[in-house]
């Protein structure tokens, strides 16, 4: 996991998490579930509030994935914030 670009300051704004791939074989296992609670967690102890992500519109698991971890879609990304246009994009409130 590497967080992505932006001036962003712990306890006034977001961040953007990116690069999180999972193996085919541990899918619906409970890993990317794990992972992204450790993420969450971890932002939080950073002072981080709101968490941004995207996800290729080809991948409905990974947009089914998120919904159920409660993850917003949502239509940008805060300014100065780089996103694919085609992505689907969704943020977390802390």
């Amino acid at each position: 996991m590497r967080w992505g670009p932006g001036n962003y300051e712990p306890g006034t704004a977001h961040r953007r998490s990116e690069t999180a791939l999972g193996a085919t074989g541990l899918r619906r296992s409970g890993v990317a579930a794990a992972l992204m609670d450790t993420i969450e967690d971890r932002a939080r102890m950073a002072g981080y509030v709101q968490l941004f992500l995207e996800t290729g519109d080809a991948q409905p698991e990974a947009q089914a994935l998120y919904a159920k971890l409660s993850w917003e879609p949502v239509d940008d990304f805060p300014e100065g914030a780089f996103s694919h246009p085609q992505a689907m994009r969704f943020t977390k409130m802390l």
